[in-house]
């Protein structure tokens, strides 16, 4: 077996133009679903450790996302309603041409997880950890939902939920002016007190914040958890091969400057050459 490219060539691409901060293209949803899948694993790895010592644990659970935007009885009928005489009906034009007619099905969304900790003695849940999909921020009455939910679901029952929102939009689930004068936010929420924001602009990391348990905290860095999902997705590499690292594809490029655009279009610059260099070498 041949080997085509260098350990250099590989490590290079795979830490992609944007090492340190957030790349602004992989906040497209089609991307930043896979670094969400990613974060939540490593998150999970980062913590799990010293949330066993202190007696909890933390399990990978459908997000709440998934729920707040799914009503069972819209998705899932028993019997379909009944047809106007005379209107086509395709099952009966398969069945007369001998041919099945397949299965109606439902497009399923993209999972969705979140980190669920518990105490391992009592089983309660404590904190739930969310990271914020690009798609929730772009549908109203989702958001709406969404919102509600936290508070009915988890807020109500005495339950923490911290939410990391690591993608530019113009609409964002927690509705602050800090939220709109920044590019990212990492939002506690404790039952019965005002929600806590932590932000960071484009260009900086995402700050390590304090996940809060029962009557105790844990120190999480949630920027070593995206950058290790974007390593391991290969995400600079994906765009690359389907052409998005152009200014026309960048996401919300309202909300960056023209020197903050002319910066990013220059680092891929940058990035591919010295590619171009290290497999030509």
């Amino acid at each position: 077996m041949t080997q085509r490219h260098s350990p250099a060539y590989i490590q290079h691409r795979q830490r992609g133009p944007f090492p340190g901060h957030i790349d602004p293209w992989a906040e497209a949803a089609r991307y930043f679903q896979q670094i969400h899948s990613g974060m939540i694993h490593n998150l999970q790895d980062q913590l799990q450790d010293t949330l066993i010592a202190l007696g909890y644990q933390a399990g990978k659970e459908a997000s709440l996302q998934i729920f707040a935007s799914r009503q069972p009885d819209l998705y899932i009928q028993d019997t379909l309603p009944e047809r106007e005489s005379g209107e086509w009906d395709y099952e009966t034009a398969a069945a007369s041409l001998e041919v099945e007619a397949g299965t109606a099905v439902l497009e399923d969304q993209p999972e969705i997880e979140a980190l669920h900790i518990t105490d391992m003695d009592s089983g309660e849940l404590v904190t739930v950890l969310e990271i914020i999909s690009p798609r929730n921020k772009t549908h109203p009455q989702e958001m709406a939902l969404y919102r509600e939910q936290r508070t009915r679901v988890f807020l109500d029952a005495d339950v923490n939920v911290v939410e990391i929102d690591a993608t530019r939009s113009y609409a964002r689930l927690l509705a602050h002016k800090l939220a709109e004068q920044h590019a990212y936010h990492i939002a506690v929420y404790l039952p019965g007190e005002l929600p806590r924001m932590l932000v960071c602009d484009y260009g900086e990391p995402l700050p390590p914040f304090a996940l809060p348990l029962r009557g105790e905290a844990v120190r999480v860095e949630p920027h070593a958890a995206y950058e290790r999902a974007y390593v391991r997705g290969a995400i600079a590499g994906l765009i690359e091969q389907d052409g998005r690292f152009v200014l026309d594809a960048l996401p919300f490029p309202a909300m960056l400057s023209d020197p903050q655009r002319e910066r990013a279009h220059t680092a891929v610059i940058n990035w591919r050459q010295t590619m171009a260099r290290i497999t030509n070498g």
